[in-house]
């Protein structure tokens, strides 16, 4: 709420948008920050899952209206949904449940993907370990599924403070296997720059 994945949701709008998303699935849609969002594309109908029930508690008070259809508490790996529901899943760092996601698609759907690239939030990784390792570049390919589009999203952005910075490492993977003492290197030269980098990959499904 920020701001600062800002172009970030209006990529993924307008990648869903130039999908044809008329039933749109939010998977993993966490407390509904791309949901909402999704809400302001013209003809469309967005739900929402999520494993978390807090999250999803959130999300369906934020998305109210006849833009949004139900929100469901569940695993991607097994959702609550019929074969042939949606035209467009999107899937913003969430587990990847393919076969799930070819199950529930519509013939033609599409799958709108964020990933991180290697260059993602690499300031927050220098300034905590005394050694990084950039990844290689992900393979793009997914099975029973067609790539039509990539596009990189690629910005720096200064948070307002130490406990937005904070805040934005908590919420990566590598919070949970950082000890605290490292995790304390974070704020000790203020507020920095990040780079936010990020590939929004476009799929059709291939049935």
């Amino acid at each position: 709420s920020g701001g600062y994945y800002e172009k970030l949701k209006k990529e993924i709008c307008l990648a869903v948008e130039n999908a044809g998303g008329i039933t749109v699935l939010d998977a993993g849609c966490g407390e509904g920050y791309y949901t909402y969002a999704l809400g302001g594309i013209a003809g469309a109908t967005v739900y929402g899952i999520d494993v978390s029930k807090k999250a999803v508690m959130r999300a369906g008070k934020l998305c109210r209206g006849d833009k949004f259809g139900t929100f469901c508490v569940g695993s991607v790996y097994s959702m609550p949904y019929t074969d042939d529901s949606f035209d467009v899943i999107v899937n913003i760092f969430s587990p990847l449940a393919y076969e799930e996601y070819r199950r529930v698609l519509k013939s033609g759907g599409k799958l709108v993907m964020a990933v991180p690239n290697p260059e993602h939030l690499i300031q927050l990784k220098r300034a905590v370990y005394d050694e990084i390792r950039i990844k290689e570049e992900s393979d793009d390919t997914l099975c029973g599924f067609e790539m039509i589009n990539k596009k990189r999203v690629n910005y720096t952005f200064t948070p307002k403070d130490t406990e937005a910075i904070e805040d934005l490492f908590a919420m990566t993977p590598y919070y949970y296997t950082t000890p605290a003492e490292k995790r304390s290197r974070l704020t000790s030269n203020g507020i920095f720059d990040i780079t936010a980098d990020f590939s929004v990959i476009t799929y059709k499904i291939v049935k």
